[in-house]
């Protein structure tokens, strides 16, 4: 019962919804909601949200990759940015910087092996990961 409360839409069902998660992450803390996909079935769109994402986001040109991969820095920030590319156990594979306001840098990645990378942005402000697929 609680945990069918946990999984509706927080839009929808209130402060019952995050009593319900909260009840259940006494339990098990590794739940996952997709708050998203749940409100947007029952006709509810967080404009907010999508519009904050869009604000603070990288994107990453191709994914999967094999050599080469531009990475778009999606927000408007002034100064240096930091990319690190690392690996799966977290150890980092590349280091490079970019300066924000040119928004854009081609990395070559043909020297790392197949498998699944997080790129890291830092900026003065913040930081956005993101996964990146190498496939050869």
């Amino acid at each position: 019962m609680v945990q069918t409360i946990a999984q509706q839409c927080p839009l929808a069902g209130g402060q019952a919804v995050y009593i319900a998660r909260n009840l259940l992450r006494l339990v098990n803390d590794s739940i996952e909601y997709f708050d998203d996909a749940v409100c947007l079935q029952m006709g509810i769109f967080r404009m907010g949200k999508y519009n904050e994402l869009l604000r603070t986001g990288i994107s990453i040109v191709p994914n999967p990759a094999k050599n080469l991969v531009t990475i778009r820095v999606l927000n408007s920030v002034s100064g240096l940015c930091k990319i690190s590319i690392g690996d799966a156990l977290g150890k980092i594979q590349m280091r490079t910087k970019l300066d924000c306001k040119e928004n854009t840098k081609t990395i070559d990645v043909s020297q790392l092996s197949n498998g699944i990378y997080t790129i890291k942005v830092q900026t003065d402000v913040n930081s956005i990961e993101e996964k990146l697929i190498i496939l050869k």
